[in-house]
């Protein structure tokens, strides 16, 4: 019987290295994720474990301003966000509407791209310090009666089914 063990992103202090390993030393602090591309060809071992072995070119020292938990959650977010906007065939110069603008794949999606965005109302804040040029509170507004059209709608959310044309 074999074990699948669940987990992407990892974050932690390098407790040893192999022969071939030359970015990083006992002791340093990373984070990355366990697998290079996590939707074609996930890997069995998981990082939620206590040890795990992983590959030196998935990982990054951490930003001395991040713990590791907030560190931890950063990889796959954004790996999300950036294949999502790979994958749409999103080109400079078209209008994108992130449902979950201020949510975990939202956010980096806000960063990414010139975008409208929803959150709540208390997170709107945050969505014009991401850089979105109209900030929605979908809890006041009804997406599909804005007067704006989009040329792509990312689902941060994962819960829409709407008509944006």
């Amino acid at each position: 019987m074999h074990l699948t063990i669940p987990g992407y992103d990892v974050a932690g202090v390098v407790e040893n290295v192999g022969s071939q390993v030359k970015k990083f030393g006992v002791g340093d602090k990373v984070y990355g994720d366990l697998n290079e591309k996590s939707l074609d060809h996930p890997k069995q071992n998981g990082s939620l474990v206590e040890y795990t072995a992983v590959e030196e070119n998935l990982q990054a020292l951490k930003p001395k301003n991040l713990s590791l938990v907030k560190a931890a959650s950063l990889p796959v977010a954004i790996e999300t966000a950036y294949e999502g906007l790979h994958r749409s065939a999103f080109s400079a110069g078209e209008s994108i509407l992130v449902l979950g603008g201020a949510s975990g794949v939202g956010t980096p999606v806000s960063q990414l791209s010139i975008s409208s965005a929803t959150s709540r109302t208390a997170k709107q804040d945050l969505l014009k310090s991401l850089g979105a040029v109209l900030g929605i509170d979908y809890t006041k507004e009804n997406i599909e009666d804005l007067p704006e059209k989009f040329d792509l709608a990312f689902d941060a959310v994962g819960k829409a089914c709407i008509s944006i044309a």
